[in-house]
């Protein structure tokens, strides 16, 4: 099959997100993602100008998809302790899904590799994610289920959260649920109400 200028885009920001996420971003060379691709280093910057733009793709690509899971999951639940819980599976589904889970390790770690013009759009996003868990904690509290400092809180769970990116090997959907289950019950045990 011929790959499509999409699909070679996407390829590509596969293969370095692997890469980056075993290697380390600084570690990585552009002749070794290109390899990794089946291209000539050259050949790379047809699709990125820098690796620089690479790594921004790759973490603006993951966050804009993390994103959109959550909005959805959120959008569909009904009371705060259930929307709470739909925020926590979302993350976690975006996290460890098998296509995103080296991507999202490289955002993580790989962050502070960027110059400021390329975080400005990720930061947009950053900030629209960190809206929505503030929209949900919002409804905690007002529901009285949040007795702690949003900015502790929100902090503490995604810390947590994204730890799993590297301890949880059972990534089924079924273990998912329950590790969101799990979390929900740390992070919000239920007092019988």
């Amino acid at each position: 099959m011929v790959a499509t200028e999409g699909s070679r885009r996407s390829l590509i920001l596969r293969r370095a997100a692997r890469l980056f996420s075993e290697h380390g971003y600084d570690r990585t060379t552009i002749r070794e993602i290109a390899q990794a691709v089946g291209m000539q280093s050259g050949s790379l910057f047809y699709h990125f100008p820098t690796k620089d733009h690479i790594l921004a793709a790759i973490i603006t690509d993951s966050m804009a998809w993390g994103l959109s899971i959550a909005e959805a999951s959120v959008a569909q639940a009904r009371t705060p302790r259930g929307r709470f819980h739909a925020l926590l599976h979302g993350h976690l589904r975006a996290l460890l899904d098998e296509d995103s889970l080296h991507a999202h390790r490289v955002s993580i770690r790989e962050w502070n590799h960027l110059p400021r013009p390329l975080r400005e759009p990720i930061e947009r996003l950053a900030d629209a994610y960190r809206a929505l868990w503030w929209q949900v904690m919002d409804e905690l509290e007002g529901a009285r289920l949040l007795q702690v400092s949003k900015d502790v809180f929100y902090h503490f769970c995604i810390g947590g959260l994204n730890w799993t990116a590297w301890w949880c090997s059972d990534r089924s959907p079924a273990a998912i649920e329950r590790l969101a289950q799990d979390y929900l019950a740390l992070l919000l045990p239920d007092d019988g109400h």
